[in-house]
């Protein structure tokens, strides 16, 4: 009896183990890829590019050396930043990718918003050269690149890595863009986001829904023509404009001044201004005793 109970039991859990393995879950998108820092990374062959392309450009070129990218800033070497990373993805240099990165920065598609980012760290760093790879073999060599034109107080947030510079690549028919976003982190400038489209799009592909993060924040502009309107009161060009205007209308109407005389002339033996010639000041005239008193009389 105790062996058929066994027996029975055994043939239950045999049962059990076969149902839960048929129950697989599968997903529409396919198994999810695995990308854990234990998972070995299979060496793929780098392709040859496209001569005239931007990935045979920048396979080539001639980066500064690493004591020299630690001193970078924005906005004056954005290009320069731009350059530099493309040129470690085309040669396969992740080391100086990574270097060249924040800790927290991510990649995936040229858009703004972020959306679907992936980190950029040891475990997708593979995949995203070898995408980036082949996204810079679709541009020409001499594709239109930009920056977003930041005003002189745009430039100070940059500066201060309070705000992001954005900059791009872009196919001449505006369908496809390399996007890059540089911040200041640690005193010297670096990459926090890089999108691109792993495979080339048929059409120019537009995010419908969502709202898009802003270049730098909006700023106001002042009018700043002197009137009362715009002007504060205790603003001293308010006070110096109101008293040139006192000084002018006491000039006009005579008030304290001595008539003729500027309101700014500081008192003194200056003389009056003559008749007619209001430039020109004449010296005072001396005083003649009257004939009376220097005339002699016909008895003396």
């Amino acid at each position: 009896m105790l062996r058929f109970l066994s027996v029975r039991t055994f043939a239950s859990l045999l049962y059990a183990v076969s149902a839960c393995g048929s129950h697989e879950i599968r997903h529409d998108d396919g198994p999810a890829k695995s990308h854990r820092a234990e998972d070995p990374t299979p060496d793929k062959p780098i392709t040859a590019p496209t001569p005239g392309s931007l990935y045979d450009a920048y396979i080539g070129h001639e980066v500064d050396a690493p004591q020299r990218i630690d001193r970078y800033e924005l906005t004056r070497d954005a290009k320069r930043v731009v350059e530099s990373a493309l040129s470690f993805a085309m040669t396969n240099d992740a080391d100086a990718l990574l270097h060249l990165a924040t800790p927290d920065a991510t990649w995936g598609l040229p858009d703004r918003a972020k959306r679907g980012a992936r980190p950029l760290d040891q475990n997708w760093v593979d995949e995203l050269m070898a995408g980036l790879r082949g996204a810079a073999d679709r541009f020409a060599r001499r594709s239109p690149y930009r920056c977003a034109v930041l005003s002189p107080a745009a430039s100070g947030f940059v500066r201060s890595g309070a705000e992001p510079m954005w900059c791009y690549y872009a196919r001449p028919d505006n369908t496809e863009h390399l996007v890059f976003e540089l911040v200041m982190r640690d005193d010297r400038a670096r990459v926090q986001y890089l999108g691109f489209f792993v495979d080339e799009p048929m059409q120019r592909i537009v995010v419908a829904d969502g709202d898009v993060p802003p270049d730098h924040p909006p700023l106001k502009r002042r009018n700043l023509e002197m009137t009362r309107r715009n002007i504060p009161a205790a603003d001293p060009r308010l006070q110096q404009m109101r008293l040139r205007q006192k000084q002018a209308a006491t000039a006009s109407d005579g008030g304290d001044n001595e008539r003729g005389r500027a309101p700014t002339e500081p008192p003194g033996p200056l003389g009056r201004i003559a008749p007619g010639r209001p430039t020109r000041a004449t010296a005072p005239v001396p005083r003649t005793p009257p004939p009376s008193a220097t005339r002699s009389g016909p008895g003396e």
